[in-house]
């Protein structure tokens, strides 16, 4: 007996090293490439059975994205000029993920916050779950919620044995309920693109644990079926755990073998409606990583697929994949319209409404047509509405560090609800956004979307507010009966505030009983005035400078800035103005505004942007303004308390609107810069003025008189300090999105850092670099010119905090990290 588990542990140990050596013979290594090429040459690319639909950049005149070293010798072969951006990405994913912390801000503040569902594991493969961890976390959510989970459901074993596992989520998973709409997600059909398995794990999770306390959710759950199919493509992700236990594989394929030394067919390019339309949108060739195999279904796992629509009745599909942060539309084998256009981009505006994802076909959205695809073969076939959300960053590539998994999931968490709510009947209710509202009687217009695929019976919508500064308000329920489908109503109700009311935001509900007698609440909000003035943003303050005479004021609404001062100006000793100034000083490195409008009222109007010691009568600034009685910008210094002006003067610019920016250099020098569009600057020149870290920045505006007023109003106001962007809404904003002068998101990690930190920019044809500061604003690194992927060595710099600012273009952000050596 003894003998025998010998031999059979040596055959095992045989076993294993055989298969593993076979695998790493076939492993390729894959790289992020940009590849300059015209619209024919990317075109010829295509016939070659080139993977181009998952690029990070395409422009005209160039491309980046992932190629095997098969791919890249066909583009080096059609002599086309390359560079490497990451030469190994499964190499540098590990590198990175090692690094990197599990922890990540929400990406915005408007998405449902998933936080992390009770339940929801990471898994050993760099974060992602394993195939069989994955089965295990299926196992776990049966036994954590017996009575919404169906025990998972073999649809049919994949090429190489594998099951392709399948579970529904439903009050009452194991009735077929046919009365209830269906609803299908699946993920993994490309075998590198974990993202889209975990995705729909982290949304199960989510669902099931909220079901007992959010009726929303125990709505949703109570009249529809939704049906999960996380991993398509098994044998490809085995393959990649395989090859790459620590994650960043990138076999995309099945593990087909296809008889000529060649592995695996592009799954997603094997359904049978418009397969091998063309050999653009997919290829004849078994090397290529879209070839589309010997004929539509031939493969088991896209069988698996057809199984499961002649078994289960669906009316939505999601099919996720990665990346791009877009969500794809039929169909896709010629860019032309799906059968019901109107609906379906109905459809994806709600899916959006959240994410802000953008929407459309592949070709207008991505640049590319693909034939042979599951969204394609859902609607033209089987007439469900079918899309890709396409998820993740293209800076992260197909493998994400762990630490943005979970933000990554929240991301789509709506969207995936979304996709559920409206496969059956479904009126969504709301206001429009950044609604502000003024006087003492007001009408609330109230926005109702039928987005789901019939017309209700006995919706409502009920308005509910309990402010103390509303005295009265219609809380009549809307009726909805027979709203048609697409179709938008929009009902005033009217609102009365007490006399006495004060500016500030209102928060209020909108009760819902849908059609199968559910009642929620959809939460509403919006920002209130008595006389129109309303309150700016908590990051801001305004403030008179000197004795003024009139009093100024500073109003915000929907991301314009209505500024009043007076006073005869930024003189010497007798400053008198209004400032709308940052509340808390900081270290600002860069303030940015357009002069959408400035009232000529006498001569000595003034409006702009201002970097001061503090708001005192005389205090050290430096201030950028239009003159619109002459005409002019004026860029002021004034380098001692009390000091006296200097100024340089640009005749014929200072008439609104006008951009303005002020940049933060070296030594104390503050640059100037002015522009029509926002996006080409040109240069005024540089103050010089030594100021303490901590200054104040905002908007100033002076009448030259101190009995007028000047009005002038501003937008696309945004500071930027060490630890973010201060704009309209945000107090600190890491990477504000919404702001026109912040760059591309861009990683470092680890953090707290040892010294070496990794640097991972995004691809950008603009001109990119990166420059270090310390606490005290003192630059101690700065290269030009720097690649998508670098390791900065620091260990010269003391313990502490620093800001690395990235500058792409004329745009950039800014970022915090710690060295603790």
């Amino acid at each position: 007996m003894r003998k025998f588990k010998t031999c059979l542990a040596l055959f095992v140990c045989l076993f294993l090293f055989f298969t593993t050596s076979i695998y790493s013979q076939q492993t390729e290594k894959y790289s992020k490439v940009k590849v300059f090429a015209n619209t024919v040459q990317f075109n010829s690319l295509l016939t070659k059975g080139i993977a181009l639909d998952e690029l990070a950049e395409k422009t005209t005149t160039s491309f980046t994205g992932v190629f095997s070293a098969t791919e890249l010798r066909l583009i080096k072969e059609s002599n086309l000029k390359t560079e490497i951006v990451v030469d190994d990405l499964a190499t540098d994913f590990v590198k990175r993920n090692e690094k990197a912390k599990a922890a990540m801000l929400a990406q915005s503040d408007n998405l449902r916050t998933g936080g992390t569902p009770p339940g929801f594991n990471y898994g050993s493969m760099g974060g992602y779950l394993t195939y069989s961890e994955m089965v295990a976390e299926l196992d776990e959510m049966k036994t954590m919620y017996p009575n919404l989970i169906t025990v998972k459901t073999n649809l049919g074993n994949s090429v190489e044995g594998r099951a392709v596992w399948m579970v529904k989520i439903s009050d009452n998973p194991d009735v077929e309920e046919v009365q209830e709409e269906g609803v299908l997600y699946t993920g993994l059909i490309h075998a590198r693109e974990p993202i889209s398995m975990m995705n729909q794990i982290y949304f199960m999770q989510y669902i099931l644990s909220q079901y007992s306390t959010d009726p929303e959710i125990a709505c949703l759950l109570n009249n529809r079926e939704l049906y999960f199919i996380p991993c398509a493509n098994p044998d490809g992700y085995v393959y990649n755990q395989t090859t790459n236990p620590s994650g960043g594989g990138l076999w995309r394929k099945n593990r087909k073998n296809n008889g000529d030394g060649t592995f695996g067919v592009d799954l997603n390019r094997n359904f049978g409606y418009q397969w091998g339309f063309d050999n653009n949108g997919s290829s004849p060739t078994t090397s290529s990583e879209t070839y589309r195999g010997t004929g539509a279904f031939s493969e088991i796992e896209t069988q698996n697929y057809q199984n499961f629509a002649n078994t289960y009745s669906v009316n939505n599909a999601l099919n996720h994949h990665s990346y791009s942060n877009k969500l794809i539309l039929p169909f896709s084998y010629n860019n032309s319209a799906s059968f019901n256009e109107t609906h379906y981009n109905n459809l994806a505006s709600l899916l959006t409404l959240e994410n802000k994802y953008p929407y459309g076909r592949a070709f207008p959205m991505l640049g590319y047509n693909a034939n042979g695809n599951s969204d394609d073969w859902f609607h033209g076939s089987n007439n469900i509405y079918a899309f890709t959300p396409e998820t993740g960053h293209p800076a992260d590539d197909f493998w994400p560090v762990q630490s943005k998994i979970i933000s990554i999931c929240d991301q789509n968490l709506d969207m995936n609800i979304y996709a559920a709510w409206s496969a059956g009947k479904y009126i969504k209710p709301g206001i429009a956004a950044n609604t502000a509202v003024s006087g003492f009687s007001y009408n609330l217009p109230i926005i109702i979307t039928n987005y789901g695929n019939a017309a209700g019976t006995i919706e409502t919508v009920t308005l509910s507010l309990t402010d103390s500064r509303i005295q009265s308000y219609d809380n009549s329920p809307v009726s909805l009966l027979g709203l048609g489908v697409d179709n938008t109503i929009t009902v005033s109700k009217n609102i009365i505030f007490n006399s006495n009311a004060t500016n500030g935001t209102i928060n209020g509900n909108l009760i819902t009983t849908n059609t199968e007698g559910c009642v929620y609440n959809i939460p509403i909000s919006f920002q209130y005035s008595p006389n129109g003035c309303f309150s700016i943003p908590p990051s801001w303050t305004g403030v008179d400078i000197g004795a003024t005479g009139l009093a100024g004021s500073s109003c915000y609404l929907n991301g314009l800035y209505t500024i009043k001062g007076a006073g005869t100006g930024l003189t010497t000793a007798s400053d008198k103005a209004h400032m709308m100034k940052l509340t808390t000083a900081a270290n600002v490195m860069d303030i940015t505004a357009r002069v959408v409008t400035a009232q000529n009222t006498t001569s000595g109007a003034r409006s702009g942007i201002s970097i001061a010691e503090n708001s005192n009568v005389g205090s050290k600034r430096v201030t950028l303004l239009i003159n619109p009685a002459t005409g002019n910008l004026e860029f002021q210094k004034r380098t001692a308390t009390n000091g006296s002006i200097s100024t340089m003067t640009i005749s014929g610019q200072g008439v609104a609107p006008k951009w303005l920016r002020i940049v933060k250099g070296t030594g104390g020098n503050y640059t100037g810069y002015y522009s029509s569009n926002g996006t080409s600057w040109t240069q005024i020149g540089k103050q010089k003025v030594t100021f303490p870290t901590n200054v104040i920045a905002g908007l100033v505006v002076t009448s030259g008189s101190n009995t007028i007023l000047h009005t002038s109003t501003f937008d696309n106001l945004a500071v930027t300090t060490p630890v973010g962007v201060i704009n309209r809404t945000n107090s600190n904003a890491v990477n504000n999105q919404d702001v026109t002068n912040a760059a591309t998101e861009f990683s470092i990690y680890p953090n707290p850092s040892k010294g070496y930190l990794e640097l991972r920019l995004p691809v950008s044809s603009e001109k990119q670099s990166i420059k270090i500061y310390d606490f005290n604003g003192k630059q101690v690194y700065g290269e030009s010119s720097i690649q998508n992927s670098k390791t900065l060595d620091l260990t010269r710099l003391a313990n502490g905090l620093y800001f690395i600012q990235y500058a792409e273009g004329t745009k950039v952000s800014y970022r915090k990290f710690v060295i603790t050596k």
